[in-house]
């Protein structure tokens, strides 16, 4: 919070706390009217991820809305702190996802280039804006702005408002924690940029946030020590939740292996901190700040709180789900046009906290016994060097040893056991559920020895995968962010015939994770990339507030439907997974049992009572003509065969399309139409899933008696149905389309009634 003079009704100066960090040093400065207190608004309803997107895009939009054609964004403050509005609005929008070519952002970002700012706070913003930039010109801004605030770093170790600064004409000395917490999130963002910060300035800092963090574990607005009593001493939200804040970017900038008390550094300030924010968590106002409130100042402590619980890697705060509540109350204040407050400060601090309680969390940490990992920021450095890459929000969980999982909401768990004397013990059975349900293990192992005991542990909990080193073309060096050869870490992955489950790091890659050495071991943080988006099929998973939970327990079965596996030299048991899931998505769906019956090679006749034949394989299939022939006859009498594929396979496409020709004729087989009920889920009753639109499948099969007996799924549909995420949705709506017309024949009345 800034200290900004007001002039009171007798005409004498006084020193008041503006909102905002002063919003950053650009909060509304006008007191609170005197009247009887209001009651407290009621609890905001729970906020979901669609609402903070829709949030998020009026917010985008009223910012705009609001900037002048010169590219300034017009408030209250321009005069004293130019283009501090300007960066923090551009800050916001590039958080955001904005594209810094868009003419719009082009235009505010030329006009901060042509401002020479002597405000502690502006430097700060403008330095957070251009770290985000690529270019030579930009890049010497960045310099330019971090040496001007080393240059102005005070002997204490903080920073005050700058040399222009009427307080700083008054008290050459002055520091606070809301200037230099903005300092150091400036400092921290260009040394992630790769411009470098010396390690001195840390260290200062170090000494400025432990030399008045209070008895109770709070923080105030400024330190003692001076000639003048220090303003707002006592612990309040804000500033607390800033000191906490600051000190995980110390400990992210001056990392230790062995961490200090409980594997982190720091770990008792920070401790203390976040204990502080427990016992006193609120959302609805600053908690035990007393000092002339004003609304404004709540957007800043929730942007404050939203940070720490990121940094934290927190699921909650004080037993409180922080993210909901933040974006919560936050979005229960948003005006109709887009603001907060009508304010250009609050809008863009506002949409700063948003970005950062929606965010998808990429990967969980998840930690052994008691104690932190020995290298406890890896997987936080992954999140923040994946938003910087993508240039989208990105978040990470912090585990307990015993705290589960949805892969839903994460589907990358990372575990660090290179400290551990036996690892193995721990990968235990709920391991194996998480891969089970389709979430992907990343394991840090302490060298190639013990790389390899982790990886027969995982044999005897996936005893239906199989282990392998890693290929030179594994998606996990390849998918996203190339790696150069020679910097490629030795992996060993388990898994199915077509999926890694288990990445087991033979290598040190998490030593560089934790140090977030982003410019030297780029390429390890390309690894980490490339496995976040392997685990999420090619893609990030839902927001955190995005709906991930479990399903619960199904209804009572109404109606069994039984599936086989057909055995084939190509890779038949692919995808294990596959089935299991569809039989969940039945049970919950429409009150069916899809029973797995014995797998079949077809040698003989094939039970009658299989409704389907489940088909896939990472490899051509090759049939007897005895084993084609009892195919054939099981066809006709009313049995249907789906060939799922387990990857984007040539070979498999093409040998299945000759199975199929073999099968029923090649005149009889053809490719599906937009309306084939496969399709639309029109057939018995429309009990099937609806398909249809740019993204309906294309499918290969063929008719008896007037009935699809036969069908070529789509692309890796076995993987897809494997898989969480909306992809797996689509294709187990696919999958069951052919199961259950199959069951149905397709005209009757349905076997399989769904719910009442």
């Amino acid at each position: 919070m800034i200290g900004i003079r007001h002039l009171d009704r007798g005409g004498a100066f006084r020193s008041a706390g503006a909102a905002l960090a002063a919003a950053v040093c650009l909060a509304s400065t006008a007191a609170a009217p005197a009247g009887p207190a209001k009651p407290d608004p009621a609890p905001a309803p729970p906020v979901t991820d669609a609402r903070v997107r829709a949030a998020v895009t009026k917010a985008i939009a009223f910012l705009y809305a609001g900037q002048a054609d010169d590219g300034r964004f017009g408030n209250p403050h321009s005069k004293e702190y130019p283009g501090g509005g300007e960066a923090l609005a551009a800050l916001a929008l590039l958080r955001a996802g904005q594209d810094p070519r868009d003419e719009r952002l082009q235009r505010t970002l030329r006009y901060l280039d042509s401002v020479q700012p002597e405000q502690t706070y502006t430097r700060s913003l403008r330095a957070m804006v251009y770290s985000l930039l690529t270019g030579d010109a930009r890049r010497r801004k960045l310099a330019e702005d971090v040496a001007w605030l080393l240059k102005h770093q005070q002997p204490s170790g903080g920073w005050g408002y700058g040399p222009e600064s009427a307080m700083t004409r008054i008290a050459p000395r002055w520091t606070d924690a809301s200037n230099t917490q903005f300092a150091l999130l400036a400092l921290r963002e260009a040394s992630d940029a790769g411009v470098p910060v010396a390690g001195q300035a840390w260290r200062e800092a170090l000494l400025f946030w432990r030399g008045f963090q209070n008895d109770d574990g709070g923080w105030g607005y400024q330190p003692g020590g001076g000639r003048r009593p220090p303003q707002r001493p006592g612990s309040h939200g804000s500033m607390t939740a800033a000191g906490v804040a600051s000190y995980f970017v110390l400990a992210d900038k001056t990392p230790s292996r062995g961490g200090g008390a409980n594997g982190l550094r720091f770990a008792e300030p920070i401790d203390k901190g976040l204990r502080w924010l427990s016992s006193h968590y609120e959302v609805r106002r600053v908690p035990k700040y007393i000092w002339m409130p004003q609304p404004s100042q709540l957007t800043y402590y929730l942007f404050c709180l939203a940070r720490v619980g990121d940094a934290a890697g927190a699921g909650k705060i004080g037993g409180h789900d922080y993210a909901a509540d933040i974006a919560g109350a936050l979005c229960a204040r948003q005006r109709a046009d887009g603001s907060w407050s009508g304010s250009i400060v609050d809008t863009s601090l506002a949409l700063l906290g948003l970005q950062k309680v929606g965010a998808p969390v990429v990967i969980a940490q998840r930690r052994t016994g008691d104690r932190r990992p020995h290298r406890p920021r890896a997987a936080a450095h992954v999140a923040r060097w994946l938003a910087r890459a993508l240039r989208t929000p990105a978040a990470w969980r912090d585990l307990g040893a015993d705290e589960k999982l949805n892969p839903l909401r994460c589907p990358l768990l990372y575990l660090d056991l290179g400290a551990d004397a036996d690892g193995a013990k721990a990968l235990t059975e709920d391991l194996a559920k998480f891969v089970g349900a389709g979430g992907t293990c990343l394991i840090q192992a302490d060298g190639p020895a013990d790389a390899g005991k982790l990886a027969d542990r995982w044999g005897e909990l996936l005893p239906d995968h199989r282990r392998r080193d890693l290929p030179a073309d594994h998606p996990v060096y390849t998918l996203r962010f190339a790696l150069e050869a020679a910097k490629r870490p030795a992996m060993i992955g388990v898994g199915d015939r077509s999926r890694t489950k288990v990445l087991i790091l033979a290598d040190d890659a998490a030593a560089a994770w934790n140090a977030g050495r982003f410019t030297d071991a780029a390429d390890l943080f390309r690894l980490a990339g490339n496995c976040v988006l392997y685990a999420g099929q090619g893609r990030l998973p839902a927001g955190r507030l995005a709906p991930a939970r479990p399903p619960g327990k199904p209804p009572p079965i109404r109606r069994s439907i039984r599936v086989a596996r057909l055995k084939h030299a190509g890779g038949w048991d692919a995808h294990p997974g596959a089935l299991k899931r569809l039989a969940r998505t039945l049970a919950h769906s429409l009150s069916g049992e899809l029973a797995e019956a014995p797998p079949t090679d077809a040698g003989e006749r094939i039970d009658p009572s299989i409704t389907v034949i489940w088909m896939t394989g990472d490899g051509p299939p090759k049939l007897t003509d005895r084993q084609k022939a009892n195919l054939r006859r099981y066809l006709q009498d009313g049995g249907t065969l789906l060939i799922a594929p387990a990857g984007d396979d040539a070979a498999f496409r093409k040998a299945a399309t000759g199975l199929l020709a073999d099968l029923l004729g090649a005149e009889r087989v053809g490719t599906s139409r937009p309306d084939s009920p496969l399709i639309t889920g029109r057939f018995a009753g429309g009990i099937g899933a609806d398909l249809t639109g740019r993204d309906a499948p294309s499918l290969r099969g063929g008719a008896v008696g007037g009935r699809i007996a036969a069908v070529l799924g789509s692309d890796a549909l076995a993987a897809d149905a494997a898989a969480p995420g909306a992809r797996g949705r689509r294709a187990r709506g696919l999958a069951l389309n052919v199961i259950l017309y199959a069951a149905t024949h397709g005209q009757v009345p349905p076997v399989v009634s769904p719910r009442p």
